[in-house]
């Protein structure tokens, strides 16, 4: 196990490796699920729907670690109307659920793509 994230050499040159170096990618984009060893280089972003709002279902975003503005650019490409109904909410799950570094990114993404907050 590398500190860095570095994947060895096989792992480096498999298929599901290679489409996330081109960009982040939804579970339906991806040739197969992450496998276990891939876990230590592969990372996600999963907002459930919240319990009480009917807000509609989210695509998770795979991405590989040290991606996230591009992952977070995709996850609100792909679940716009999802983030649209949290952004103005008290009680947002994408904001409860994100440690708080990866909500200012979230932020600063919907802000430059014309989103208010």
């Amino acid at each position: 196990m590398t500190s860095d994230r570095t994947p060895d050499p096989q792992t480096s040159q498999s298929k599901l490796i290679q489409q996330l170096r081109d960009e982040p990618r939804t579970y339906t984009e991806l040739p197969y699920p992450p496998k276990p060893h891939h876990r230590e280089y592969v990372a996600k972003i999963n907002i459930p729907s919240s319990k009480g709002k009917t807000r509609g279902s989210t695509k998770t975003v795979y991405y590989l670690y040290g991606d996230d503005r591009r992952a977070v650019r995709k996850f609100i490409n792909v679940n716009n109307e999802f983030v649209e109904s949290c952004m103005g909410d008290s009680n947002n799950p994408i904001a409860n659920r994100l440690p708080d570094e990866a909500w200012d990114l979230f932020v600063q993404e919907w802000t430059w793509m014309g989103g208010d907050v």
